[in-house]
């Protein structure tokens, strides 16, 4: 490191004539006859040094005279006739114009180092600067500046300078300084008399690289497609001065229009599509960095999840019914990043299951609440919708119910033509859909739709069985009835044999002629269900039920009408003509 100048003291007139010296500077008189420079002049010495030289045989050597400290110091030669004249005294000062001074200056002048302006920063060891600088200097002697002589000092008379340790040289114009780097600047002023000052240190730095900014997405996002759950952090780096702000812009419209970052940045506010970012660092000093750009997509909308059934269902004003056999369909569709899954569950969320294909229906019958939602790449969650279902895993309940001529024997029923069959069946939960029949196992069945008559006689096999609106259905039942449409078989016997005949005159018929207390007894068979009434009519005569054999006493002719049903309403009738003698 080059050390300052060398500076001796020294004697200085200024353009006033007034001389300034250093406390320690000799002072010599020297006198003459002429105030011209060039005539003759001789140097003052005191008695002790001329009778010194006398003695030593030595040439005579002046010695000089000091001022005692720094300040104004006089000289003073009295002028008598000036005196005798009437001059009043005034102390040791007769006359204000027979004075001379001496200044006596001692003090250092103070230097100062300013600047042209610039964006800066102070540090621990440095003023940085943001862009290139000139440096200017300015010294004061006791208070005056360097440009307004002083009238008690010397005054400046150089500044000096020196670069990172370089040799000191003198100040005269505005120092340049442009390059990034660190710079130590020495610097002290001289005044006239020479007098410098102890060196002033400053050290400064140029600092003309902006920060480096970057930027970091975080989760939910897919690439560059983003969820408003997503955070954008802003991070700069500045090897220097260090970072003073972050600032940034989405979909700039207006040129250098930015705000301050202060916290992750939130999406959230931001329309649903593509979108720019534009953010930058600025250091310390007011470098500032080239904006930097990230384009994404905001991926705002969940998506659009649909419900459907697979197979058995039914709408109805109770609710809506699924059985055992269906299944819950799924479906989603996303407009950007793309379906993540499909959750769902049935009545509680403790439940919750990611979809994966067709679900199976809960074994439980019921009503059930059924939950889903969909959720996209981005973490964007639909509305959970709800769907309330009734499941119903029971057949329906069916019967059969014979309308009409009914005959049940310890094992066997019989019906006749003129009996109906009904078949009735219920649900509890969607109720019924169809009832299915078929006669005599055949193969194929048919749908049941009134009321209708068996009318084929003989023995009938009845399957039947009925479908709920979820297809659940009811085993088959079977039924064995018999058909009777016959009518019974009439028997009259008399209890003798007849004795005579005759011919009818109108009708030509014969005419069989019994004896008095002739019996006559009535009878009937039916070869399916059975004889159940026998009425006789005599002779047009009130009809009557048979209970026992008729008993004839009385000679006539008589008509005798008999009348039989069986079980099942089959009638028959028969008229015997006979003669009583």
């Amino acid at each position: 490191m080059a050390a300052p100048l060398e500076h001796e003291h020294r004697m200085y007139v200024n353009e006033n004539h007034q001389v300034f010296i250093t406390p320690d500077t000799p002072i010599y008189i020297r006198i003459a006859a002429s105030p011209n420079a060039e005539d003759p002049s001789f140097l003052m010495v005191d008695k002790k040094s001329q009778i010194k030289s006398i003695k030593e045989k030595k040439p005579i050597i002046a010695l000089p005279i000091f001022v005692e400290g720094r300040g104004k110091h006089t000289i003073i030669q009295p002028n008598r006739p000036f005196w005798q004249v009437g001059m009043k005294s005034q102390g040791s000062t007769k006359d204000i114009n027979s004075i001379m001074y001496i200044y006596a200056d001692d003090s250092q002048p103070k230097s100062t180092i300013n600047f042209t302006p610039s964006p800066r920063k102070k540090t621990n060891k440095f003023m940085v600067f943001g862009e290139p600088i000139a440096l200017n200097f300015e010294a004061i002697d006791n208070g005056m500046s360097q440009r307004l002589k002083s009238w008690r000092d010397s005054g400046v008379r150089n500044i000096y300078f020196s670069v990172n340790g370089h040799a000191f040289q003198p100040y005269t114009n505005a120092v340049p300084i442009s390059a990034q780097e660190e710079i130590n600047i020495r610097y002290y002023a001289v005044d006239n008399v020479g007098n410098a000052e102890q060196p002033n240190h400053y050290n400064l730095a140029l600092d003309l690289t902006p920060p480096i900014s970057s930027h970091e997405v975080s989760l939910p996002r897919l690439k560059a497609i983003l969820s408003p759950k997503t955070r954008i952090k802003l991070s700069s780096k500045d090897d220097y001065i260090g970072v003073a702000s972050i600032h940034y812009s989405f979909d700039q419209k207006t040129p250098g229009e930015f705000s301050r970052y202060k916290n992750p940045i939130l999406l959230n506010p931001l329309t649903d599509g593509e979108h720019n970012l534009k953010y930058r660092g600025i250091d310390g000093v007011a470098n500032t960095e080239t904006a930097k750009e990230y384009s994404f997509y905001l991926d705002k909308f969940p998506p659009d999840v649909s419900f459907s059934v697979i197979g058995d269902q039914a709408y109805t004003e109770k609710g809506f019914y699924l059985s055992q056999r269906s299944k819950v369909k799924l479906e989603a569709t996303d407009n950007k990043s793309g379906l993540r899954h499909i959750s769902y569950y049935f009545d509680s969320a403790k439940n919750k299951k990611t979809y994966r294909n067709f679900i199976s229906i809960p074994n439980q019958n019921g009503n059930h609440q059924f939950y889903f939602n969909a959720t996209d790449k981005v973490f964007n969650v639909s509305q959970t919708k709800s769907r309330l279902m009734w499941f119903d895993f029971d057949a329906p309940t069916t019967k059969h119910l014979f309308k009409g001529p009914l005959a049940i024997t310890q094992d066997s029923v019989f019906t006749s033509s003129k009996t109906k069959l009904e078949l009735e069946a219920s649900d509890k939960e969607s109720g019924v859909k169809q009832i299915d029949y078929s006669f005599d196992k055949k193969s194929s069945l048919e749908y049941y739709r009134s009321v209708f008559v068996p009318k084929e006689e003989g023995t009938r096999i009845l399957r039947y069985g009925a479908i709920d609106r979820v297809n659940n259905s009811e085993k088959l039942k079977e039924i064995e009835f018999i058909v009777d449409n016959s009518s019974p078989l009439i028997f009259v016997h008399f209890s003798v044999g007849f004795i005579d005949s005759m011919t009818d005159q109108t009708s030509k018929e014969e005419i069989q002629v019994y004896p008095r207390n002739c019996m006559i007894f009535i009878g009937a068979s039916d070869l399916s269900s059975g004889v159940d009434k026998i009425w006789f009519q005599l002779n047009n005569g009130k009809k009557q039920p048979y209970m026992e054999p008729l008993s004839f006493t009385k000679i006539g002719r008589f008509n005798l009408k008999v009348f039989v049903e069986d079980r099942v309403q089959n009638y028959a009738s028969k008229s015997v003509e006979f003669a009583i003698q």
